[in-house]
């Protein structure tokens, strides 16, 4: 449309993708923290990674947590504690002491609020190191964690995140048990409980490794930099030798996307931009869709579909209980993902489990990573059915899972031991002793042929695949086969 009367002056109406996420920051405010100048390192690193949040538009509070040294009230928790234990004598040790974590009570400091201005907060962060003394005592982690997660999880953004900065274990001055153990433990317990409700942690060791006790998902920084680089890449659900792939969310349409960023210079970029254009008029169920594309600087970002979880996870910590359903479903749809491609001449050229996606509600995987892919006239092109050969790897390693009850490294190794010295497909078919008894003569036909077949073989499979798993469970109850 015209802006404004002006017939060469127009408007044009873009969709952005907002990041529907928040972000809880919890700064460890222990005594530890003001030895070997961390306070001081912590306070630089507090402010940088606001101002790193702050780009992104995320919605983000900083909170300081640590135990008060305020006589007075610790003197009035003990009397109620003495209160208590004369009242209730059966919940103490033999020995008469208190058997309690702490009666320090817990200091929760907020520098940044989510609605708060950050020019406005600055100064309060720029103390972090000078507090008063009564501050700087000790952390109890675990309770610190939760009362920054209430204040999280009544966020409305979809993603949350709680990220927390410290430089040791849980440690309260005044506990009358085995402190580290017993507040580590609760700790745990604590992330755990989180992470179950859908919220994402990340430890941060400042200059400690300690954090890796107690969060499945950590760093440890000796510098601002190498925090920013670090805290701001957990976002990253992929990467590669020039591109990261980032999780993204849709604010307007709450939907999830993944945000592939690849470097302008790249020498694959082209390629890859001819390669996904070229798709975008062959669209198919089990190949990611890609929603379009815009520039940042030094970057091609492509937008995708978004998918959780990759093959490669879902075979490494689920391949042992497969059953013969669940393989037979799987091995259906690689092979029609590559029949598919075989019909409109692209080859992936790098078909293996960390492409494929899989998603959960749909029983449905989705092929991504075009960047290698090739077509007729490029160097090297071949047939796409050639990477049956991968396809079947993939799957003879999960039915030696299946088979062994083992792990994926020892089920790539059985595969390499067993299958690669074999000089045909009727040798492996034929040997028993091979196979899971939860595969069925077409399903083992399938495996064999796809690794050590010959290349006049490749169409059997796809024939096969569906008497590996009927075509009617793919279509209207209404469909009826001549």
């Amino acid at each position: 449309n015209a802006y404004n009367g002006e017939e060469d002056v127009f408007t044009v109406r873009r969709e952005d993708t907002d990041i529907a996420t928040a972000v809880s920051v919890l700064v460890d405010l222990s005594t530890s923290m003001v030895k070997e100048n961390k306070g001081h390192l912590a306070m630089l690193a507090t402010i940088a990674l606001a101002e790193a949040l702050e780009k992104t538009d995320v919605s983000y509070e900083i909170l300081g947590f640590c135990t008060n040294r305020d006589d007075d009230c610790n003197h009035e928790m003990k009397v109620a504690v003495r209160q208590y234990q004369r009242e209730h004598p059966d919940e103490f040790s033999f020995s008469g002491k208190l058997n309690y974590s702490r009666y320090e009570p817990i200091n929760m400091v907020e520098f940044k609020g989510y609605h708060d201005n950050l020019n406005k907060c600055r100064a309060s962060m720029a103390a972090i190191d000078q507090l008063p003394y009564k501050c700087y005592v000790g952390n109890c982690d675990g309770e610190s964690l939760l009362l920054a997660y209430d204040r999280l999880r009544v966020r409305q953004e979809p993603r949350k995140v709680l990220m927390v900065l410290s430089d040791g274990a849980p440690h309260i001055r005044a506990c009358k048990v085995e402190a580290p153990p017993h507040l580590g433990e609760h700790l745990k317990q604590v992330v755990s409980e989180i992470e179950a409700d859908g919220v994402e942690t990340l430890g941060i060791g400042i200059v400690d490794s300690s954090v890796q006790e107690y969060y499945p998902n950590h760093v440890v920084v000796n510098n601002v930099d190498s925090l920013i680089s670090t805290a701001l890449d957990q976002g990253v659900i992929g990467e590669g030798m020039t591109s990261k792939v980032y999780e993204a969310s849709c604010g307007k349409k709450q939907c999830r996307l993944a945000i592939k960023k690849i470097s302008q210079d790249a020498l694959e970029l082209a390629k890859e931009l001819r390669n996904l254009q070229y798709l975008t008029g062959h669209k198919h169920c089990r190949i990611v869709e890609c929603f379009g594309e815009y520039d940042e600087p030094g970057f091609k970002c492509l937008v995708f579909d978004y998918i959780p979880e990759k093959l490669d996870n879902i075979i490494a910590n689920q391949g042992v209980h497969f059953t013969g359903e669940q393989f037979n479903n799987l091995t259906f749809q690689m092979i029609d993902v590559l029949d598919y491609l075989e019909s409109i001449n692209l080859t992936h050229y790098d078909f293996k489990p960390d492409n494929i996606l899989y998603n959960r509600e749909e029983n449905r995987i989705k092929l991504i990573d075009f960047g290698m892919a090739k077509m007729p006239g490029d160097y090297g092109f071949s047939s796409p059915l050639s990477e049956l050969k991968a396809l079947g790897y993939i799957i003879a390693v999960l039915q030696f899972m299946m088979k062994n009850a083992c792990t994926q490294y020892q089920g790539r190794m059985k595969c390499l031991e067993h299958f690669s010295g074999k000089c045909s497909a009727e040798e492996l078919v034929n040997d028993k002793s091979l196979w899971s008894d939860r595969l069925s003569d077409v399903a083992k036909k399938v495996v064999s042929i796809s690794y050590v077949g010959r290349s006049e073989q490749r169409e059997d499979v796809v024939k096969l695949r569906f008497e590996l798993f009927p075509r009617e469970q793919f279509l209207p109850e209404n469909v009826i086969f001549a």
